[in-house]
């Protein structure tokens, strides 16, 4: 996603709270190849999902970069300390 790749993954575990199917991801279910190669032929045979899909994968990925995760993490914990006084 950080590298503005689409994503094709299973549907399996935490995935689905990370991404959000045909929205910045294609989610196919668990040990189904032909979902997965339908998935991946999507992808090729559309460039405007391809460009949603990457560009919308790219700007989530985004909020996740350290200089914004940082200062959420250090409002945390100085909370949690302010608690514990």
């Amino acid at each position: 996603m950080a590298a503005g790749l689409c994503v094709v993954s299973t549907n399996v575990g935490g995935i689905p709270y990370l991404v959000e199917a045909e929205h910045d991801a294609l989610l196919v279910p668990s040990e189904d190849a032909r979902s997965m190669a339908n998935a991946v032929r999507r992808i090729v045979a559309k460039p405007d999902l391809s460009c949603e899909l990457s560009c919308n994968a790219r700007r989530k990925a985004e909020r996740f970069d350290w200089s914004i995760i940082l200062p959420c993490w250090q409002e945390l914990f100085s909370c949690a300390l302010s608690l514990d006084s």
